[in-house]
């Protein structure tokens, strides 16, 4: 059943105009505070509607009813069907109209209804205008009406669950190899209800390129030990070997190496001649008596070879052996607080590979010379000035230092034999230093090497030997420096007062003093230093800054 409701809004006595009732409806007032609401409706035919829902009767909310008044405010209610509904506010009064689903609102007089809108028109109702959505409340503002969404209705309560819905077929799977009509490359066979499916496969993508080596794998386990083989002789005759041969058994194995058999006996030899016998027994005889004298010969050698060994160097002393240009023999070297002291072998003694230069921190003793308190150690090492301004007392307490002496006049001579004179020279390219402003450090000599390896004995600084001599009267020139040359043959090299004055320290020549040998020349020589310049002037207290020494050990 549909009504229409037109209800009082907002007031309790009176109206604010006149309500018109659409034909054919009842109208009853809407409740107020002070009255209950009076409700007027009709049926209204609606075929879509069942016949126990099409309602004739109508009451109000107090069970009461009455005529068609106009004097109240009215309503007109429409049960609302399954569905939203539109709720018009005419003035003081509502009209709620159901919406046009479960079911549809029938149109009436002055009512339209077009795909879901309901219009009412405003000649059959009146005062009322416009068009709102089915379940819009339509209510008065101002000199116009709008329309706004009605509340909605409580929710519905769940319904109950379905019933289980049947079990899903089995699929049974079987895997398909390569070549197959369907999967060329394998894959899988799929088979649910009678209908089969396949999963191949893709084709085998390209061969992707060689990978770094990995890592070297850890060793393996120690594998068993071998079985161990057991060799057994056997005698001609043998079930297995015929000549015989060896029986090998490895674990449950068991081989043969077998003899050949014999070959055929050879022709019969020429009988031996009793004469070639004896010549064979004579010759046999000699050559076991060669035999012995090389022996006796060879272990001779080997002494000589042990001797000789020996006698590479000094005792103490280490052989090192060495290859550069124009010298021969080993180096002999040694410790020496710190730096490493070097001789070369000459004949059967040794001398100082370079110019003397002092080992270590030790003194040279008293100012004047005299070798007294000398603890200073003479050394020969390469890559240092050699020492220089010293009297013949503290080069020879010097050389006795180091366990060696000064040199003898005639070991200094065949020491220097083959050393290159360059005559004048500032020692360029490692020639001797014969001219030049001073001495140079040790080492540097690599072409003023004698034949043994000594360096610098010419030229750098006159070098001390032990040997003295004595001085006569003055025999050449009053100052006694006069130099006389070597006859033709020994090139420029000079002597000087071999007969006269000595100096010491370094002036004045003194009549009476000894004087000792100096040999090689210095840096201020020039072309009258060499192998055979010898000065016998110095007097052995002399000291002169181009003055040093060499030692030796062995020989005389």
């Amino acid at each position: 059943m549909k009504q229409l409701m037109l209800g009082h809004r907002g007031q309790t006595s009176r109206l604010d105009g006149p309500v018109r009732t659409p034909v054919g409806w009842t109208v009853r007032p809407c409740a107020t505070a002070q009255r209950p609401a009076v409700r007027h409706s009709r049926a209204i035919a609606d075929p879509t509607l069942p016949s126990d829902r099409r309602t004739p009767a109508m009451s109000d909310r107090t069970g009461k009813t009455d005529g068609r008044s106009r004097d109240h405010a009215s309503a007109v209610h429409i049960p609302k069907a399954t569905g939203p509904s539109i709720l018009l506010c005419l003035l003081a009064a509502c009209i709620q109209i159901p919406a046009p689903q479960h079911p549809a609102p029938k149109a009436g007089p002055g009512i339209a209804v077009s795909s879901g809108t309901v219009s009412v028109d405003a000649s059959k109702v009146p005062v009322v205008t416009g068009t709102c959505r089915a379940g819009d409340v339509v209510s008065r503002s101002g000199s116009g009406w709008g329309c706004e969404p009605p509340t909605p209705g409580p929710k519905g309560d769940t319904g109950e669950t379905g019933p289980q819905g049947p079990a899903g077929g089995s699929v049974a799977s079987e895997p398909v190899s390569e070549g197959d009509s369907h999967c060329p490359f394998g894959g899988t066979k799929l088979t649910a209800g009678g209908a089969d499916t396949y999963v191949c496969n893709g084709a085998p993508g390209q061969k992707g390129a060689q990978g770094s080596q990995g890592p070297q794998g850890n060793p393996g386990d120690q594998g068993p030990p071998g079985a161990s083989v057991v060799a057994t002789p056997l005698d001609a005759g043998d079930s297995h070997c015929a000549y015989g041969g060896s029986q090998f058994v490895t674990g449950q194995v068991t081989t043969y190496a077998c003899n050949g058999a014999p070959g055929p006996q050879g022709d019969a030899g020429t009988p031996c001649d009793a004469s070639a016998i004896a010549d064979m027994q004579n010759t046999l005889t000699t050559l076991q008596g060669t035999a012995a004298a090389l022996q006796t010969t060879i272990a001779s050698q080997e002494t000589r070879l042990a001797t000789l060994e020996a006698n590479l160097c000094p005792p103490g002393w280490s052989a090192t052996t060495v290859s550069e240009p124009n010298f021969k023999g080993p180096i002999c070297t040694k410790q020496v607080s710190g730096s490493t002291d070097e001789m070369v072998k000459v004949g059967d003694y040794w001398i100082d590979r370079f110019e003397m230069s002092t080992c270590g921190s030790g003194s040279m003793g008293d100012a004047s010379g005299n070798g007294y308190g000398t603890t200073a150690v003479g050394c020969s090492v390469s890559g240092v000035m050699p020492t220089t301004s010293i009297t013949w007392f503290q080069a020879a307490q010097m050389c006795a230092n180091a366990g060696k002496t000064l040199c003898t006049n005639q070991e200094w001579q065949i020491a220097v034999s083959g050393t290159p004179d360059p005559g004048a020279s500032d020692g360029s390219g490692g020639a001797c230093n014969t001219q030049s402003n001073g001495p140079r450090n040790t080492g540097l000599g690599t072409n003023c090497r004698s034949t043994f390896g000594a360096e610098d004995m010419i030229g750098n600084l006159w070098e001390w030997t032990s040997d003295w001599h004595q001085a006569g009267v003055l025999w050449m020139t009053s100052d006694g420096q006069s130099a006389t040359p070597w006859p033709s043959g020994y090139g420029s090299d000079a002597t000087w007062n071999i007969n006269g004055r000595t100096s010491s320290n370094p002036a004045p020549y003194t009549d009476g003093l000894p004087a000792a040998g100096v040999r090689g020349g210095s840096c201020a020589c020039g072309s009258m230093a060499g192998a055979f310049s010898v000065l016998w002037r110095d007097a052995p207290s002399g000291k002169m800054w181009d003055r040093g020494a060499r030692c030796c050990i062995g020989g005389e």
